[in-house]
């Protein structure tokens, strides 16, 4: 990678997640599975039924048989946090002194070798994310068992409710506004008296609801846990009746926007099957399902590379080894443009591609735009007392000369995609420098190149600018970014293709 790239890299402003589908046709087993962790059934609807794991039989009737205990004072809880951050600060104390060490030996002159100090702050590295993590678990458990008590003290209810609707478009549970209506409640209280009114005063009544048929997309519950509700209510209950509690964060802007069916086509049952079914479908492609076909020279397009998987496992070392980036090229290239074009992903690669290709392949570019970038620049040194020396960083302008089929994107996606590769090359550019800033543009252009941040360096040096391989991957980029059809699709035939593809398995 050249200096000027180098540049334009460092410049990049920073910007910066899914589930697989198990299909399960056992019904009959999903609700088991959910009811042995709901509890017996202690009233039904309609087309409802209603479970409660505070519920104890008594002979043909079921009686409510809440835990009661006392809730952890605020006294108790600030005293614990506070030991966890003094045990986490004092554990932090020796790495500090420690990375300052290595640090001032990086700095010296002559200064620590990279085969020395690399291991080194890799060790203090993971020294320090063990005590992160230690106090992070130790956090969590504390505020789980704070949240227990204070539900246990005020004789905590939960009930759920399976709902089998029989108008699928109808919401799961009839909603004015953002809360259920009153007639529904009303509805809930008549069934559930004779429970109720055995279960003391609570301030604490939780009311989650479920589709009976069906789960959120990939989130099928086990024996011990249950599948995530469709939608839930706080209710307070004196004297045997339910009223719902309208406290303020019960009904935040999250509660807002999952409560909304305009907002959430998933309060219907329905709009959670559409939705499942479009998950497995961008799931389906995720998991390159359709790329089976390309092992089969009929199923094969004439004039198209077809590039197998063992070719794109090539690249999984880069990116930091995160897949996100390199499976949006794949798709990409295979002209499989859903959900791409809004991705940072996609964004960050047509940027990186387009600068490799303008530098690389300028005899097949008709016509550039120049563009002027701001960039950090060396003005100076700084010498300090200890013998160690800084440079000191102005701002100048460097000009870069871009394929004007990519100049409409440039800029944009320059700012926008990159954070995720200038996050992977920073941390790994701390072995070869003691810090970014006291590296010339020219050291960072190198340190760039070397890390291998990015699959381009190895692909430009794979394909020439002539291969069918690469006007491939440079049509589709710029058909999926000026939301047109794939080369696929428009019947596009490179020379070469054929010779360039993988060829079929045996």
């Amino acid at each position: 990678m050249n200096p000027v790239f180098a540049r334009l890299f460092i410049c990049g402003l920073i910007a910066a997640p899914t589930f697989s589908e198990a299909a399960d046709d056992d019904l009959a087993a999903l609700r088991a599975a959910r009811e042995a962790n709901m509890g017996p059934v202690i009233a039904a609807g309609a087309d409802y039924t209603v479970h409660s794991p505070q519920a104890a039989r008594a002979g043909n009737t079921v009686r409510c048989a809440v835990q009661t205990g006392n809730a952890m004072s605020d006294e108790a809880f600030n005293a614990r946090l506070n030991a966890i951050r003094e045990t986490e600060a004092r554990a932090r104390e020796p790495l500090d002194e420690e990375k300052a060490a290595l640090m001032n030996a990086r700095r010296a002159r002559p200064p620590m070798s990279d085969q020395e100090f690399a291991p080194k702050w890799a060790s203090l590295q993971a020294r320090e994310k063990e005590i992160a993590l230690k106090a992070h678990a130790e956090d969590k458990k504390l505020q789980e068992e704070w949240a227990n008590s204070r539900r246990t003290a005020s004789h905590a209810i939960t009930l759920y409710l399976q709902h089998a609707p029989r108008d699928p478009n109808a919401t799961i549970v009839p909603l004015e506004g953002i809360a259920p209506s009153s007639a529904f409640v009303a509805e809930l209280n008549a069934l559930l008296r004779p429970f109720l009114s055995t279960c003391p005063d609570s301030d604490w009544v939780s009311a989650a609801h479920y589709f009976r048929d069906a789960t959120p997309f990939g989130k099928k519950g086990t024996q011990a846990q249950l599948d995530p509700h469709i939608i839930m209510f706080r209710y307070i209950l004196r004297a045997g009746n339910l009223s719902l509690n309208k406290a303020p964060e019960y009904f935040g802007e999250t509660q807002r926007i999952n409560n909304d069916p305009v907002r959430n086509p998933r309060l219907t049952l329905a709009g959670l099957q559409a939705s499942n079914q479009a998950r497995s479908i961008e799931t389906g492609r995720r998991s390159a399902v359709y790329r089976k076909d390309y092992e089969t020279a009929a199923k094969r397009q004439p004039g198209i590379v077809y590039k197998l998987d063992p070719y794109w496992r090539q690249y999984k070392k880069y990116d930091g080894g995160y897949d996100e980036g390199k499976d949006t090229v794949r798709r990409v290239f295979d002209g499989d443009f859903a959900r791409q074009k809004e991705s940072d992903y996609f964004k960050a690669h047509v940027y990186l591609f387009s600068s490799d290709y303008s530098r690389q392949c300028k005899s097949e570019i008709p016509n550039f735009t120049r563009f002027k970038i701001p960039s950090p620049a060396i003005v100076g040194t700084r010498t300090y007392a200890d013998g160690h020396v800084e440079n000191v960083y102005g701002t100048t302008i460097i000009t870069v000369d871009i394929d004007s089929r990519f100049a409409p994107f440039y800029e944009a996606y320059r700012k926008v995609g990159l954070p995720m590769y200038l996050g992977i090359w920073s941390r790994k550019a701390v072995q070869i420098s003691s810090s970014i800033l006291n590296s010339s543009m020219e050291d960072l252009g190198n340190g760039v190149d070397t890390t291998n941040v990015t699959m381009w360096s190895e692909f430009f040096r794979q394909h020439k600018c002539t291969s069918a391989t690469m006007l491939q991957m440079r049509d589709n980029l710029l058909r999926a970014a000026n939301s047109q059809r794939s080369a696929q699709d428009e019947g596009i035939r490179y020379p070469g293709a054929e010779q360039e593809s993988d060829p079929p398995p045996r």
